[in-house]
């Protein structure tokens, strides 16, 4: 498990999970799929993204957190997840990413 998933979802186990969405995950293994299922955090991967639309994935998520939109929302993104023509300087190399 990820030094990042660890940290995000112990932050996440404190607050409320329903409340969470994470989107565009990748290469979840075996223990951090028992993290998302065990507390209720719903989770789109990149094949999600790449099959319905980012656009649709973030109207799902919300649909999920905030359906009838009163609530203010805070939004967390990992720039390891852009094209490193993008952020040359993000520090995980990964495939698939966003341009």
């Amino acid at each position: 498990m990820s030094k990042a998933f660890r940290t995000v979802s112990h932050y996440h186990l404190r607050e409320r999970a329903d409340d969470s969405v994470y989107i565009g995950l990748r290469d979840v293994d075996a223990a951090e799929k028992k993290i998302l299922r065990e507390n209720g955090i719903k989770a789109y991967s990149m094949h999600e993204v790449d099959k319905y639309g980012i656009g649709k994935v973030v109207e799902m998520a919300l649909d999920h957190v905030n359906p009838r939109r009163e609530k203010p929302i805070h939004l967390s993104f990992d720039v390891d997840a852009l094209d490193p023509t993008v952020a040359p300087s993000r520090s995980l190399v990964v495939l698939d990413t966003v341009s």
